[in-house]
């Protein structure tokens, strides 16, 4: 099954979820309580939602802005952007209205994947692709450290970061490598070779905000 399907995002990265919400529902209906219902019933409308699929090839129109260019590779609002000495970065964060699907920034190569976590995290993934250029960045996918001990994530979704993809595959830009399940933030180590784009506060497309372009 294509991992662009619908079907796909929902069996592989909700399905247990869903089927816990239709037992809700299914009880609530046994027992004819309307309130279980309208909670349950919410409850999977919202799992439903939240686990979206649009399209995520999103390229803008101009192909040549994305070709030498870093896209969103995520859903998000831009909360943090600093200039340091060996490489630009940028924090997002991730709404429960946003897509958590994770796409490819640029045309490159895994060369690693590792979890590494900080103090604050409860999970953290970070992904380290290399463009056509041979720069090097890293994208790294959080779940801050609250709600760490909330039942449903040790019950259903423990590991609430998937990396779809693996290391030494080639991606192309805007295709999907990943999702973060119920996490809420992204953080981006850019090289001095690209020039940041967006703007504190900005709101970024999947897929299709240009982050930062390649200079010259």
């Amino acid at each position: 099954m294509n991992k662009d399907n619908i079907l796909y995002n929902y069996i592989n990265y909700s399905l247990e979820i869903i089927i816990l919400s239709i037992i809700f529902i299914s009880i609530a209906l046994y027992f004819k309580n309307k309130y279980l219902i309208c909670i349950s019933g919410t409850f999977l409308f919202f799992i439903l939602f939240f686990f979206r699929n649009f399209p995520v090839y999103k390229y803008s129109k101009n192909d040549n802005i994305n070709i030498n260019g870093i896209i969103s590779p995520s859903s998000s609002k831009i909360i943090m952007i600093k200039e340091k000495k060996t490489h630009n970065f940028i924090k997002t964060y991730l709404s429960p209205l946003d897509e958590h699907i994770l796409v490819s920034p640029i045309n490159g190569k895994i060369l690693n994947i590792e979890s590494n976590p900080t103090k604050n995290d409860a999970e953290r993934m970070r992904i380290t692709l290399q463009d056509d250029n041979g720069n090097i960045m890293h994208f790294d996918q959080i779940v801050s450290i609250f709600g760490r001990w909330g039942w449903m994530t040790k019950v259903l979704i423990d590991k609430r970061v998937i990396i779809s993809s693996k290391i030494g595959d080639t991606l192309k830009q805007g295709e999907r490598y990943g999702i973060i399940r119920f996490g809420s933030n992204m953080e981006y180590f850019l090289p001095k070779e690209y020039q940041i784009k967006a703007r504190i506060g900005e709101k970024c497309e999947l897929g299709e905000s240009v982050i930062a372009m390649l200079k010259n």
